[in-house]
């Protein structure tokens, strides 16, 4: 009997393995076994995936800068072995003539002319130097500003003021240089709050992106024989922003060296869409209530005032510089990271980055 019992148990025993064997527990509705559960997510796919960044494709540079940036990026950004997100690579790169095609600040200071929006007042006034048409300009203001807006443009006074206000810029610059007549337009901001100044910059780009790539003149009616012109318009160059894109995408600390006015040059880079570069523009003093108050702060960011800039905020020699005009020998020399120039009508400057072995990249087309 106990035999017969012993097999039984047996012969039970088999068929509940071979029945295991083709139906696993996993197969089993759930509420056959508790302890159940899906190896299948339950959660929903999202629909894109988040991709790495892109690498830099070198578009619109020459075949040889471009394998240099690749190899930087890889040996000191955030895919190699070596970098520290304390202390990440700097990366230096000119504004004017490299990121855009035009002068924002020219742009801003033309748009505060045309539309009499300066903070006039006597210290506003000193500002503007008499030997530039300081008199002349005020003379005209004050004689079509208390008109309604609507008719200024009919006034020969409005028309006077336009004109000696551009040209008091101009002379300066062509007569005492670039940074007398940057430092003269950095000053002009007096009495604005940092944030309205930037918000009247970002609006004039706004409007400048849409302007065609022209020669303004800009006379004394009915007839002038000696006009002043100024540059209308502005787009940006999808090399340089592409280039900043990868530098940031791969940890670079970026810097964007200017002689615009720091409000401007801010307003100018969240409008290119790299807001997270820092500017390093002229900083204009505050006063007590947070205006400007016409004051140049130091360093100004000329030939070593670029790397003191650099300094002062970083303490580290960047990994990357690029220049584009005379000034920016200073910050091409300094350190021994990648050097670049992209070459424009200074001969001199582009003999001088042969004899240092700098790379040199042909013009944007």
């Amino acid at each position: 009997m106990e035999a017969k019992k012993e097999a039984k148990k047996k012969f039970i025993l088999v068929c509940a393995l071979v029945l295991v064997s083709f139906f696993p527990w996993r197969v089993f509705p759930r509420s056959l076994n508790p302890h159940w559960k899906s190896h299948v997510s339950t959660k929903k796919a999202s629909a894109k995936p988040k991709k790495s960044p892109t690498a830099f494709s070198g578009k619109g540079w020459s075949p040889q800068i471009t394998q240099a940036i690749r190899k930087l990026i890889a040996e000191k950004g955030n895919a190699s072995l070596s970098y520290n997100p304390k202390k990440p690579p700097i990366a230096t790169l000119p504004w004017e003539g490299v990121f855009v095609n035009n002068d924002p600040d020219a742009l801003v200071f033309w748009r505060l002319v045309r539309r009499a929006d300066f903070k006039f007042s006597n210290p506003f006034w000193d500002i503007v130097p008499i030997a530039y048409g300081r008199q002349k300009i005020r003379a005209a203001y004050e004689q079509f500003s208390p008109l309604p807006r609507t008719i200024w443009n009919t006034q020969p006074t409005y028309h006077q003021y336009l004109k000696y206000f551009v040209k008091s810029y101009q002379d300066q610059c062509r007569e005492t240089g670039t940074k007398s007549c940057r430092i003269y337009l950095s000053r002009l901001w007096f009495g604005f709050s940092p944030k309205e100044a930037a918000a009247y910059a970002h609006i004039t780009l706004n409007q400048e992106k849409f302007q065609a790539l022209r020669k303004e003149i800009i006379s004394e009616p009915p007839e002038d024989r000696s006009p002043v012109y100024l540059k209308r318009g502005i787009r940006v160059l999808p090399p340089l922003i592409e280039l900043v894109q990868s530098l940031h995408a791969a940890g670079f600390d970026i810097w964007i060296l200017s002689d615009n006015a720091e409000p401007t040059l801010q307003a100018a880079l969240d409008w290119a869409g790299i807001s997270y570069a820092h500017p390093a523009g002229i900083k204009i003093k505050l006063d007590k209530k947070g205006f400007f108050n016409g004051e140049i702060a130091q360093p100004l960011p000329f030939w070593g005032g670029e790397i003191e800039t650099i300094i002062f905020h970083t303490g580290r020699t960047p990994a990357l510089s690029l220049g584009f005009w005379r000034q920016d020998q200073a910050i091409l020399s300094y350190g021994n990271g990648l050097k670049i120039l992209i070459a424009g009508k200074n001969q001199a400057l582009i003999k001088t980055a042969r004899k240092k072995g700098w790379l040199i990249q042909p013009p944007f087309q």
